[in-house]
């Protein structure tokens, strides 16, 4: 069955398709049937999907190899419904998409955005566009330059996570050159491509990635303002025994070097202040298990 390029324009009440009527396409019956199948249902979430969305956060990855199985065009609108039910600046929605799969398009693409290996397997791509004069209208400049490019960030991440929740994989691009791309899809000048989305069960399983730690990039009331030992303020005693240990280890080192002074009477003396010291310090970690414990049971 051969696909074309389609425009969707997702709004509160409606959907509006740009695309069908093009001179000499004439889908076949089977796209049509689906098409309209899709659209009678394309508000409606899945009410139930396997995957928390913690789980779909943390196991999102940047697919760059695709596999030559196509993706069904079901769950291309389930992923861009996803999308659609992101928040926007007052509830503007001013997204739209351009589904591509037909696959030379798609691989013309590659000469316009750095040359991203990606689009040589990928068998769809999803263009986010945004109206920039309707954010304009409502919100003055700051709308058309800011807020937009907001409502189809958060758009995006839906998708993203729709599409992790139903096994597809995708990647996010954002370098292309966008006269190229207006040129090729005929985006009008008031819409702005914002990113493409390429879609497709993934080759291989993408590598994990570092985290940057939460501690490194949170502050507190004042932008530069950080805590001493911000992993206390959840409650997190692990780290906090850890370094425990470790000064407990090192005093322990340097009583064990004291003690072989001549004098035993100091020797008694320093072995009887650490274990007096160390017992206090365990003392708390107790106390610290019990508050730990209450607060566990009162959740």
């Amino acid at each position: 069955m051969e696909h074309h390029s389609i425009i969707i324009l997702f709004h509160p009440n409606s959907i509006t398709v740009r695309g069908l009527e093009q001179e000499n396409v004439v889908p076949t019956t089977q796209f049509v049937a689906t098409f309209i199948k899709r659209v009678d249902v394309v508000h409606r979430m899945p009410e139930d999907r396997s995957m928390s969305v913690f789980g779909a956060i943390l196991k999102r990855r940047t697919c760059r190899k695709f596999a030559s199985q196509p993706v069904e065009l079901e769950k291309i609108f389930e992923i861009i419904t996803a999308g659609t039910h992101a928040p926007s600046s007052g509830n503007l929605q001013n997204w739209s998409f351009v589904i591509v799969t037909e696959k030379p398009k798609i691989r013309a693409l590659y000469h316009h955005t750095l040359e991203q290996e990606a689009f040589m397997s990928a068998p769809v791509a999803v263009i986010v566009c945004g109206d920039n004069d309707i954010a304009e209208k409502y919100y003055g400049l700051r709308g058309k330059r800011l807020y937009t490019i907001q409502n189809c960030a958060a758009c995006i991440e839906n998708m993203l996570l729709a599409a992790e929740t139903l096994g597809i994989g995708a990647c996010w691009i954002g370098a292309f050159d966008e006269e190229k791309i207006d040129a090729m899809f005929t985006i009008p000048a008031t819409v702005r491509a914002q990113a493409i989305l390429l879609l497709g069960y993934s080759e291989d399983e993408p590598e994990p990635k570092e985290q940057k730690r939460i501690e490194n990039l949170v502050y507190f009331n004042t932008y530069g303002q950080t805590l001493k030992k911000p992993y206390l303020v959840y409650r997190d005693y692990s780290k906090e025994w850890e370094l425990q240990l470790a000064q407990l280890k090192q005093k322990w080192a340097d009583v064990k070097r004291e003690t072989n002074l001549p004098s035993p009477t100091i020797a008694k003396e320093k072995t009887e202040e650490f274990f007096k010291e160390t017992s206090k310090k365990v003392g708390r970690f107790v106390e610290n298990l019990k508050d730990e414990e209450k607060v566990r049971r009162r959740r």
